[in-house]
């Protein structure tokens, strides 16, 4: 039986949101959204961050649009909000003036205090811009707006078995992390996860997409790093994630309750109707087939995990939980990543992972 306790850095982003970043007020001490003040931060290796208030226009009601910016570029966003969690679109406007199709963020709620609730979305990726529209309800808001830089995904990976594009090549900047990484015992189990931004990208984005989601999770949600141990995207492409060893129990920030004894993997794009891409399964599975036998994991297998809690988690702390060895973020959070037709391609993956794993070497 394996402890599942949530990361520090996690908890402690999660019950925060707007904080000392944004606004200089002590660490234990929540900003409503609507007091965040703008920032701007640029990191060694030249990403900046840029936290903007975006408030609602008088009489705001039901798809009442408000734009956010302030003449830079940007290319993944994030939002965050106070209050209940309400239905968010975002669309970007590109250097030749048109727009993107408006786009659901997938937002996730954290409970503070009683009767007062914060919440943050996914980082989405909207391709180079220079303003952004967010059209919801919600009268509180504000929008990270990152400028991940312009490099292309490096065209060659290496690193660790099956092939993988490093941090130093797709660009991490290591001055981002807070902590160093804490390891687990060992790994007993996998959750799948989707980034939950559009499908359109191409191959040499994916390092620009990769770069935005390490800001917005290490810096604007505190987490010291990206949250997930791998990312792969459409084309196949797999990318290291968090750091400290992809052969290692490092402790993820990707499941609140379930991150210790856990590991994790995150298709790039959304996938509630949209199917993964045949190569981008194909190299999850051969990477966690990969990781499985690493840490000897029967991919249909069935694993007992206690809950570490947490608002947004199915379970509450100190509940065991029997779940799949590779189960997907819904199993034990309250979100719909990582899309349905994403959920409904896990027992193909576990047969293909199981199948790797049984093949000769």
């Amino acid at each position: 039986m394996r402890s599942a306790t949530p990361v520090s850095s996690l908890a402690l982003a999660l019950s925060l949101l707007v904080t000392t970043p944004l606004t200089g007020r002590p660490a234990t001490e929540a900003v409503p959204a609507s007091e965040a003040t703008e920032m701007s931060e640029a990191s060694a290796s030249g990403i900046v961050l840029r936290t903007l208030p975006a408030p609602a226009p008088p009489g705001v009601g039901s798809g009442t649009v408000r734009e956010v910016g302030d003449g830079g570029d940007f290319a993944v966003v994030g939002v965050m909000g106070s209050g209940e969690p309400d239905d968010v679109e975002l669309r970007a406007r590109n250097a030749e003036g048109g727009w993107t199709d408006w786009v659901p963020a997938e937002v996730f709620r954290v409970d503070r205090l009683p009767g007062r609730t914060r919440w943050f979305s996914e980082p989405l990726w909207t391709g180079f811009a220079d303003l952004l529209e967010v059209r919801s309800r919600a009268p509180h808001l504000s929008v990270v707006l990152i400028d991940p830089g312009r490099e292309p995904t490096p065209g060659t990976g290496r690193g660790a078995p099956p092939r993988v594009v490093t941090r130093a090549e797709w660009g991490a900047d290591e001055s981002l992390r807070c902590v160093e990484p804490e390891y687990a015992d060992d790994v007993a189990a996998a959750t799948l996860h989707h980034t939950a931004g559009p499908n359109d990208y191409t191959a040499d984005q994916s390092a620009q997409i990769l770069r935005g989601i390490y800001a917005y999770h290490a810096k604007t949600l505190g987490w010291c790093d990206i949250g997930y141990h791998v990312l792969v995207d459409r084309y196949g492409q797999v990318f290291e994630g968090r750091h400290g060893g992809l052969d290692q129990p490092v402790v993820g920030a990707h499941a609140i309750g379930f991150n210790t004894g856990t590991t994790s993997l995150s298709l790039l794009g959304h996938h509630s109707t949209d199917q993964p891409a045949e190569a981008g399964m194909e190299a999850a599975a051969r990477w966690l087939a990969w990781k499985f036998q690493v840490h000897g994991i029967d991919p249909a297998g069935v694993v007992t995990l206690v809950s570490g809690g947490g608002a947004s988690n199915r379970y509450p702390a100190g509940e065991e939980v029997q779940l799949p060895t590779l189960f997907a973020h819904r199993d034990v959070t309250r979100t719909e990543c990582p899309g349905d037709a994403a959920y409904a391609r896990l027992p193909w993956l576990r047969q293909r992972v199981a199948e790797l794993v049984a093949a000769p070497a």
